[in-house]
């Protein structure tokens, strides 16, 4: 897990204490550089893994980020998920850039006690942009309009992401 500063967070963001829980209840997956694999049995004797990284504030532990990538639906192509906690602004969505790519915004799909959500598919370009780069700038408004912007590393991307495809 990734610790960031995080005295910003701790006024503005509301707790996560079930992310890390449910990240590492699964299975405990193979570290990929500064990713984690995580498998989990599905019907049929399959299994349906997954890469995760999650960022928490250096002050409390606390998490501040997760991002996943994985093949959630059988027959689909890669999605990415990405939780913040609560108290951030939804009306601007989240803002990610690969390095120094363009930027694109997508929009909070709901929020839940575990804090708020972001997910989309993933095409070749944004996969091989995550490929390339060293780190991805994942950018939410606080309630009272001020950014507030994680890097995400992406060392170990590739072998995980390669690890996982169907």
């Amino acid at each position: 897990m990734t610790r960031i500063p995080g005295r910003r967070w701790l006024a503005v963001l509301a707790v996560l204490p079930g992310l890390v829980a449910t990240a590492s209840a699964q299975q405990d997956g193979q570290q990929i550089q500064d990713w984690t694999v995580r498998c989990e049995q599905t019907e049929g004797a399959g299994q349906n893994c997954l890469i995760f990284q999650t960022l928490a504030d250096q002050d409390n532990d606390r998490p501040v980020l997760q991002i996943s990538v994985g093949y959630p639906n059988p027959g689909a192509g890669p999605a990415a998920m990405l939780i913040v906690p609560l108290g951030v602004a939804l009306e601007p969505g989240m803002e990610i850039q690969v390095d120094e790519e363009p930027a694109f915004r997508v929009p909070f799909n709901h929020c839940n006690r575990m804090g708020c959500v972001v997910g989309f598919p993933l095409g070749p370009e944004l996969i091989d942009a995550f490929k390339r780069g060293n780190t991805t700038r994942v950018t939410v408004l606080d309630l009272t309009g001020r950014p507030i912007s994680l890097e995400v590393s992406l060392l170990g991307f590739t072998a995980g992401f390669e690890s996982i495809v169907r």
